[in-house]
């Protein structure tokens, strides 16, 4: 297996969204509010809504850099999405360890699958 194939993860595709809001914890809305607010098309992003919470996007894969899903339209064709990301530098990462360490709960908190704040700023 080579280095990329051990950093890439792929998440089941989610069941339609129907009645209920994308994100469940206050990092995950703020990373929807990240990607909306940095979006250059409203209208690609309202059909991606449209199409998430028809139960039309498939499995997600996520990688350094890059998360992609094909998505389906209301005719079937079927498309590859991705969403490209900056990676963070090998100093950014220290600066950002630095900062976790500094404070106890942030280690527990991270543990706990959770972003403390102060870490996301």
């Amino acid at each position: 297996m080579s280095g990329r194939d051990e950093k890439e993860r792929t998440f089941a595709a989610l069941p339609p969204a129907r009645g209920r809001g994308f994100a469940l914890t206050w990092w995950g809305r703020a990373w929807l509010k990240a990607l909306e607010d940095t979006a250059l098309d409203g209208e690609q992003l309202k059909k991606g809504r449209r199409q998430a919470r028809e139960g039309a996007v498939g499995a997600v894969s996520v990688r350094p850099g890059r998360i992609t899903a094909v998505v389906r339209d209301r005719d079937g064709t079927a498309q590859r999405s991705d969403v490209l990301l900056q990676e963070l530098s090998e100093e950014e990462w220290d600066r950002f360890l630095d900062m976790a360490v500094d404070r106890a709960g942030h280690i527990a908190a991270l543990l706990d699958r959770e972003m403390p704040p102060h870490l996301v700023e």
